[in-house]
């Protein structure tokens, strides 16, 4: 097995989705590299803040002051950070300094809650597109957290969802009762 280098050049930029690329500090500064990837969108995920970007990004740049420390409440920022991506132009590039815990941990919650995936899929799935990752023991207990409050909303919705039908029709009702 190789070692997975995340400021080597080729590795600097990794793409997610069509909507969503995750990667270093150096890839803010080069601009042919934000180019070809067509960024439109940015989400700083480090204390650093570079003034460059936020002049050519404007309204679609994001910085969340975050330490790389167990002790970081990173969970408070999942939810405007999906919302952000959801809402402004694509493709995002979300980095950190070195593209290894901080802005994977918020592309995991990303992840999780876009797809309803569980921590450790969404996990493997961001591994095997960017081997280097490797989120803080405290950011995993609150993605596993993070997959907690999403489960619990989903099977309110489903529940909701349920009742409202039951009075339509006890067939339709049994139907879906199976599938749920």
């Amino acid at each position: 097995m190789s070692y997975y280098d995340p400021f080597d050049p080729k590795s600097e930029i990794d793409k997610v989705s069509d909507t969503l690329y995750i990667g270093n500090f150096q890839t803010t500064k080069d601009a042919q590299t934000l180019i070809k990837y067509k960024i439109k969108t940015m989400v700083n995920c480090s204390r650093e803040s570079h003034k460059k970007v936020i002049v050519v990004l404007k309204k679609n740049y994001k910085h969340l002051v975050l330490y790389d420390s167990p002790k970081e409440y990173i969970l408070q920022h999942f939810q405007s950070f999906f919302e952000f991506i959801e809402t402004h132009p694509n493709p995002a590039f979300v980095h950190c300094i070195a593209g290894i815990s901080r802005a994977p941990t918020m592309v995991i919650s990303y992840l999780m809650k876009k797809n309803s995936w569980t921590f450790k899929k969404a996990m493997g799935i961001l591994k095997k597109i960017r081997p280097c990752i490797e989120p803080n023991h405290g950011f995993i207990e609150q993605l596993k957290v993070w997959h907690w409050i999403n489960q619990k909303k989903r099977l309110k919705r489903v529940e909701e969802i349920k009742i409202k039908y039951k009075s339509i029709s006890k067939e339709l009702y049994d139907e879906w009762e199976g599938i749920f």
